[in-house]
């Protein structure tokens, strides 16, 4: 499963929801997994799945962060 966990989300009020996250000039559909609790130290933020794994957004971070750790 290729995901994330998104902060500071508006709009998204349910697991299931499908939504379209973009990054820079890439986008890519994604179904929320789970939503953070109100009043708890994860509201306002959601997890996400990818329904495209084809297309990856995150790609250049990722690379980036992993050969950072090396």
């Amino acid at each position: 499963m290729i995901g994330a966990r998104l902060v500071a989300v508006a709009g998204v009020e349910k697991v299931g929801q499908v939504v379209w996250v973009q990054r820079h000039n890439k986008r890519a559909k994604y179904r929320v997994i789970w939503v953070g609790a109100p009043d708890t130290t994860q509201a306002n933020q959601v997890g996400v799945e990818v329904l495209e794994p084809a297309n990856v957004i995150w790609e250049n971070e990722l690379r980036i962060r992993i050969m950072q750790s090396s």
